[in-house]
């Protein structure tokens, strides 16, 4: 038998009122964070057929990136400068006929996004709070994660985002990967998908 107080009391309660809902879809309006169920419109086709998908697709920005085919381009927050400039005139061709997926962490993923291009997709390992608004772009980019607001991003968090950024991909560029870095992470997960993987001489 549950104890009277306690995390599972208290959900269950939350779940009888109808505050708490209202609380949470407030949050979400006044973050512009449009949550997106899996039976929904709009919801990301590729996360669907992997194996325990989201239940919810937390999005702020260009929903528009999300139609069409897309291509991952992760790097290591250590990228030098040098391929930085290459990543990013990389993300600017592949951009002619894909929209760009990354990460969200200084380095490659940065400079896939500071690119000239329509907009990329940046996938988050925790919620929107931990994010630094001000380096964000919404009117270009789209940001995406399954995480709730206050989710802080953890250690174990990223494998789970690098196994579902890898999932929207048809394809992907590693433009820099340290022996234990989220980059490598994901391209073995790529790579564990069957898509074409690639990577800079580097």
């Amino acid at each position: 038998k549950a104890d009277e107080s306690g995390v599972y009391n208290d959900m269950a309660q939350s779940l009888k009122d109808d505050s708490f809902f209202k609380n949470v879809i407030a949050a979400l309006e006044n973050e512009a964070i449009n949550p997106v169920t899996r039976v929904s419109d709009g919801f990301f086709e590729e996360w669907r057929a992997v194996e325990n998908p989201p239940l919810v697709q937390y999005e702020k920005g260009n929903a528009a990136l999300k139609k069409g085919a897309k291509f991952v381009l992760v790097g290591s927050r250590r990228t030098p400068p040098e391929v930085m400039k290459r990543t990013q005139k990389v993300a600017e061709e592949l951009s002619r006929a894909f929209t760009v997926v990354t990460g969200n962490a200084d380095g490659g993923d940065s400079a896939a996004l500071a690119a000239k291009t329509k907009g990329g997709i940046s996938v988050l390992a925790g919620g929107f709070c931990c994010m630094e608004n001000a380096r964000c772009d919404f009117e270009k980019n789209l940001y995406v994660t399954e995480h709730t607001y206050r989710i802080t991003a953890r250690k174990f968090s990223y494998e789970r985002r690098n196994a579902l950024l890898a999932a929207l991909g048809t394809a992907g560029l590693i433009a820099s990967a340290g022996e234990k870095s989220g980059a490598l992470m994901t391209a073995e997960f790529l790579k564990a998908a069957g898509k074409p993987l690639f990577a800079f001489p580097y």
